[in-house]
């Protein structure tokens, strides 16, 4: 199995960097309307999310409750208390296809068509940003975790309106990014926190300092959020420990992301200069460091950084442009991380084994 596992990383990263890299190669027009070849990126995410077959350890479990959903739909619909935007999405999709693999194909058009077309009105290169949202392995996590990974993108939305001062679009998209998953309430409060903080070293130290306490004292903060009224509801989400190669990832993923906090800590100026929406981006990563910590112990913490690093994917992007436009930087820099990335996709999917993420095939090959 070993063989077979580096044998698809190595496939899976080089489809990957060829797909990705043509997009980038042909996006040169800096524009905020959507081009064909954009269109065509949409296809291919859906095409890759919507048609896969037993991608990911929740795949079967998605698979048996979208039929149970659809198939018990008068009986069920009146027992579902949270999270209802999903059951319903669910529904609606079997109304339209009797496909019993409807589910995913639902959860990709919804997913991808924003993602990019959000890409484009924000970064003017979608190609960058798509870059970054494959080679930091979201668009794997987004295989598994359908319900989070439609409630990352909602509060993304959210973000973004709440940061242009669009107030009530910003509450109203929060509120779909609840209805699609529970924990969104937890991003969105750490997101508040964030606008808290400034994002330079000193507000970094303090990150670290704080992973410090939460590694040795995570048992103590559960206990401490247990007594937060409405918000200790979600403690269940934390005490999934988690098999041991994930909670080892963890260290990985803050050794990963400590780095690039200090890389946009760096260039936080010229990130300001450049998009000073995405400047308020950093303190995101830096506010999901002690989260990383913890995730060392409980894995699922990490599904609540997400909702904060997921940011980097405009942050880096950034960082691309920044060093294509400067003419006093040399083009190597912008070599040195993209190999980053990919040597870090290459990293993250031989960890994700426990995940079966590696078996990756088709619906018609079944």
């Amino acid at each position: 199995m070993t063989i077979e596992v580096f044998h698809y990383d190595i496939l899976y990263v080089g489809v990957a960097l060829i797909i990705t890299e043509l997009y980038w190669l042909i996006d040169r027009k800096e524009t905020k309307n959507i081009r064909i070849l954009d269109i065509l990126m949409i296809c291919v995410l859906v095409f890759f999310s919507a048609f896969r077959y037993n991608v990911g350890s929740d795949y079967q479990s998605y698979l048996e409750r979208y039929r149970y959903i659809i198939q018990n739909w008068n009986i069920v619909q009146g027992r579902i208390h949270s999270e209802k935007l999903f059951y319903q999405l669910c529904y609606l999709t079997s109304c339209l296809t009797k496909s019993r693999f409807g589910v995913f194909f639902m959860c990709a058009v919804v997913q991808y068509p924003i993602l990019v077309a959000v890409a484009r009105k924000n970064c003017l290169h979608p190609s960058r940003v798509i870059f970054c949202y494959v080679f930091l392995e979201f668009y794997a996590i987004s295989n598994n975790i359908l319900r989070q990974s439609l409630a990352l993108e909602f509060v993304m939305l959210g973000v973004l309106a709440w940061i242009n001062k669009k107030r009530i679009v910003s509450l109203f998209l929060f509120l779909v990014a609840f209805g699609f998953h529970t924990t969104a309430i937890l991003g969105i409060i750490l997101f508040l926190a964030s606008l808290r903080l400034k994002p330079n070293i000193t507000t970094y130290l303090v990150c670290m300092f704080a992973s410090i306490v939460f590694f040795f004292g995570w048992k103590y903060i559960i206990q401490i959020i247990a007594f937060i009224p409405y918000v200790n509801k979600y403690t269940g989400y934390f005490v999934k420990n988690g098999n041991h190669v994930a909670r080892a990832a963890m260290y990985l993923y803050f050794g990963f992301y400590n780095f690039l906090s200090i890389l946009f800590i760096k260039n936080s100026r010229r990130i300001q200069e450049y998009n000073k929406n995405h400047y308020k981006f950093i303190s995101c990563i830096l506010l999901s460091l002690p989260l990383f910590a913890v995730a060392t112990h409980m894995v699922y913490a990490n599904r609540i950084g997400m909702y904060l690093y997921q940011f980097s994917i405009f942050l880096v992007a950034d960082l691309f442009e920044i060093i294509n436009r400067n003419v006093n930087k040399i083009k190597l820099e912008q070599v040195f991380l993209k190999s980053t990335l990919i040597i870090w996709l290459l990293l993250v999917n031989v960890l994700s084994i426990n995940n079966s993420f590696w078996q990756y095939s088709f619906i018609w090959s079944q």
